[in-house]
C-alpha cells in the first residue's frame, strides 16, 4: 500500500534571515512547524536582495548567491534554533526601500505559486503593494493572507510627497490595502485585532521556538528593547523615562536608524544602542523586563518571546496588545505617568512563573492555523 502524498504548501514572506524581524522569523517557524506536523511538504519563499543593498538590513553579513544565504539560514535553524531543516527554501527577486524600511518584490509573485495546494501570503498587502494581481491569475488551490503589521499606521509617515494630512494618508492607505487583500486572497486572517484590521477573523498563528522557554532564569540586568529603532516604534518614550527616573537604564537592540535623540542619550549614558542580535534567546536571557512602546504591530513577536522567557513586559494599552493582557507578567500603561509607575514596579519586584505562556509555542500556534484553514469554504 503506497503512502498518501503530502499536500504542497508555499509560505511567501517579505523578509528573510539574517534580518531578524518578525516577518522573517515567524514565517520560518511556521514553515518548520507545518512540516513537522506532517500534512504538508513546505516551501518557504523569501526575498533575494541584491548584495549591494544587503548591508542595510544584514549589517555585517552579505551573500554573493541565493545558495549562500540558504545555507546560512539552514545552519541557523540547526545550530541556534536546534530544529530540523525539514523545508525547501526558495527565493524571489526583490529590492530594499530605505525610505519605507521594507523589502518589495520586483518579479511577478503569482508565477511562483503554480502547483501548490496552499499558499500562505505573509503580509499580502505588502507583497503586492507595487504589483497588480487578481486571484484568478494565481495558479494555486487556496490563497490565505496573514496580516502582521498595521501598515496604514506604519506607512502614513513615510510618504512625505503625498500632499495629504497624516490622518488622510492613513485612511487612503487602509482602503488601498483592503483593495489588494480582496483581489489576491481567498481568505485573510489577522494575528490580532488592531484598529483598521478588525474586519478579519483573528487567529493567533505565530509561535515561539523551544529555546524561548527556559527551565530557569536568573536576572542580573533590568530593561531592554528589541526592534526597529525608528520613530514609528515610539522609542522616544525612553527619553522621557531617562529624564524622570535617574535609576532607569535601558539596552536597545535593533538596526540603528540614526535617531539623533537616542544617539545623544547614549553619549549621556544609561541608554546603550547595541545593534542587532543573532541569538536573541541567549543574549536577552539576563534581562528582567522588556519595554515595548510600539503600537504599530498586529502581533508583536518580541513581546511574546519576553513573556515566554518569564520576563515583565511593559506595553501601551491598545488593540494590538490585548492578547497579552491575560499573562501575569504583562504590565500595561495608558499615560506617561503610568509608564513611570510600571518602571518603579519592575525595579522593586520579580516576575512570576507563568505556566500559561506555554500556549505560545509553535506547535499550538500551527494547529490553530490549520484548524482555521480547514474551516475555510471551498473556492
Amino acid at each position: 500500500m503506497t503512502a498518501k502524498a503530502l499536500m504542497k504548501a508555499v509560505i511567501v514572506t517579505t523578509a528573510a534571515l539574517p534580518w531578524f524581524t518578525g516577518t522573517s522569523t515567524n514565517p520560518l517557524g511556521r514553515a518548520i512547524s507545518m512540516a513537522q506536523l506532517g500534512s504538508y511538504a513546505v516551501t518557504l519563499l523569501i526575498p533575494w536582495v541584491p548584495r549591494g543593498q544587503q548591508k542595510y538590513i544584514f549589517k555585517n553579513l552579505t551573500f554573493k548567491t541565493c545558495e549562500q544565504q540558504r545555507l546560512w539560514i539552514e545552519a541557523y535553524v540547526k545550530n541556534v534554533l536546534t530544529m530540523p531543516v525539514n523545508i525547501n527554501i526558495g527565493f524571489y527577486k526583490a529590492v530594499y526601500s530605505q525610505s519605507l524600511k521594507s523589502i518589495f518584490p520586483i518579479e511577478k509573485l503569482k508565477h511562483q505559486l503554480k502547483g501548490f495546494d496552499l499558499a500562505l501570503l505573509e503580509e499580502p498587502e505588502h507583497l503586492f503593494f507595487f504589483q497588480h494581481a487578481r486571484r484568478q491569475e494565481i495558479p494555486c488551490s487556496l490563497v490565505v493572507g496573514i496580516l502582521h503589521t498595521n501598515y496604514p499606521y506604519y506607512f502614513k509617515n513615510r510618504f512625505p510627497l503625498l500632499p495629504l494630512s497624516r490622518k488622510a494618508k492613513g485612511v487612503l492607505l487602509k482602503k488601498y490595502f483592503f483593495y489588494k487583500l480582496s483581489h489576491v486572497c481567498d481568505a485573510v486572517i489577522a494575528l490580532n485585532a488592531p484598529v483598521g484590521y478588525n474586519r478579519f477573523p483573528v487567529v493567533h498563528t505565530n509561535g515561539l521556538f523551544d529555546i524561548y522557554f527556559p527551565t530557569r532564569t536568573k536576572h542580573y540586568k533590568t530593561f531592554y528593547f528589541i526592534g526597529k529603532v525608528i520613530k514609528e516604534k515610539n522609542v522616544d518614550k525612553f527619553l522621557y523615562c531617562l529624564a524622570h527616573r535617574p535609576q532607569f537604564e535601558i539596552d536597545v537592540y535593533g538596526p540603528d536608524a540614526g535617531l539623533a535623540e537616542l544617539q545623544h542619550a547614549q553619549k549621556a549614558g544609561r541608554l546603550v544602542l547595541l545593534g542587532e542580535l543573532i541569538n536573541p534567546a541567549k543574549s536577552l536571557a539576563p534581562y528582567k523586563a522588556f519595554i515595548n512602546p510600539s503600537v504599530s504591530e498586529v502581533y508583536c513577536t518580541t513581546t511574546a518571546e519576553a513573556l515566554a522567557m518569564q520576563k515583565f513586559v511593559i506595553l501601551p494599552a491598545g488593540h494590538g496588545n490585548e492578547c497579552f493582557y491575560k499573562y501575569s507578567n504583562c504590565l500595561i500603561y495608558r499615560s506617561q505617568e503610568e509608564l513611570l509607575k510600571r518602571i518603579d514596579f519592575v525595579l522593586s519586584h520579580q516576575p512570576e512563573h507563568d505556566e500559561a505562556v506555554k500556549e505560545l509555542c509553535w506547535k499550538a500556534a500551527t494547529r490553530r492555523l490549520l484548524n482555521h484553514i480547514d474551516s475555510i469554504p471551498s473556492v
